[in-house]
């Protein structure tokens, strides 16, 4: 169980380009889905959360892709969990879940927490995605697989999402916040934090 220094929560937010880092915060922040220009980042969000009953204050980090690294790891001190996004309907992204971004928190962070998000989720039904996908191969990410390969990263939490569904996304990111402060992994009798 993580045991936070203040009743401040710093949650910085990576993952490859264009897997919805941005729109997932951007849901968040306004309970809207962005329908006009997406920037490639959203400036920090900070709001309040509340958790076991205790009121902390919410800072939310976009970063940027991973070509800016060196200046994403300016941003790492002092983070109490990391979301670490990826793409249902990119299965590169996922990849890079275990490849490069576990690894990079590892690193950087040592054992900080972290949650693993899959974005998109209203699209892996999507024939024309599936076409698409199907044309190279690839398949979208099972909502199985991407919980067992969570669970095996030692992620405190899997949750799929659709930003298009913006007045369920805040419920979505603070239930799997708090499951760094309660983890669901450990006790059998608990069922996993895989929210869809």
């Amino acid at each position: 169980m993580v045991v936070l220094r203040s009743n401040f929560i710093k949650c910085v937010v990576i993952g490859d380009e264009n897997v919805g880092k941005t729109s997932l915060l951007m849901s968040y922040a306004t309970d809207q889905f962005p329908t006009q220009h997406v920037p490639s980042v959203f400036d920090n969000y900070a709001g309040c959360i509340c958790l076991s009953g205790k009121q902390y204050n919410l800072q939310l980090i976009d970063t940027l892709d991973e070509r800016s690294a060196e200046n994403n790891r300016c941003i790492y001190p002092g983070t109490d969990v990391f979301v670490v996004c990826f793409s249902v309907i990119n299965p590169e992204s996922f990849k890079n879940v275990e490849r490069k971004w576990v690894p990079e928190i590892r690193r950087y962070m040592g054992d900080v927490p972290f949650i693993v998000v899959g974005t998109k989720a209203d699209l892996r039904q999507d024939d024309k995605v599936n076409r698409q996908l199907q044309a190279k191969c690839q398949y979208p990410v099972s909502y199985s697989d991407a919980t067992k390969k969570s669970k095996q990263l030692g992620a405190s939490c899997y949750i799929e999402c659709s930003p298009r569904m913006p007045k369920r996304m805040r419920k979505v990111v603070n239930d799997a916040l708090l499951s760094v402060f309660q983890p669901q992994w450990e006790s059998p009798n608990t069922p996993s934090c895989s929210i869809l």
